[in-house]
């Protein structure tokens, strides 16, 4: 980034993954929340890829999105529409610590999980699917506390 991380998201959870037997089966997701013009708003994109199929999470019409940590080894994503129901349970990996931008220099903690275990249930047309996956994961979030040093 040229400016230093001022127009990077405070707040983002960053997922990509593959099936290790077939490279073929993917996932990319992210969310992030996006300022803009004295507002805040969540935004999210992502895919699914398998089979030669994509399902490309930003079509998705009126998605509901969720996250929590079910404890502090594991986190569930969960995506919902008219049509389709994916759940994204994360077994973080190791964990590595990245300097990232912040206020023009590298002082920003970024805690960044690898080889994380990623299991995907993806219900949809009354039918459910299972991937297995290993990738890497970011869910940052920036506190007030962290924001009035």
């Amino acid at each position: 980034e040229k400016n230093w991380g001022t127009s990077f998201p405070e707040n983002y959870i960053w997922l990509h993954a593959v099936d290790p037997t077939n490279a073929e089966v993917n996932l990319l997701f992210s969310q992030a929340e996006i300022k803009w013009m004295g507002g805040a708003f969540l935004r999210h994109l992502g895919y699914l890829n398998f089979e030669n199929e994509c399902i490309d999470l930003r079509q998705l019409e009126n998605p509901i999105v969720s996250n929590s940590f079910v404890n502090p080894e594991k986190q569930l994503i969960h995506i919902s529409s008219k049509f389709i129901e994916l759940e994204i349970s994360i077994a973080l990996g190791e964990q590595v610590l990245f300097k990232g931008p912040e206020d023009g220099a590298l002082q920003r903690d970024i805690i960044h999980y690898t080889d994380a275990i990623i299991e995907v249930k993806l219900n949809r047309h009354s039918v459910t699917r299972l991937f297995r996956l290993i990738g890497n994961f970011e869910n940052v979030q920036i506190t007030n506390e962290k924001k009035h040093r």
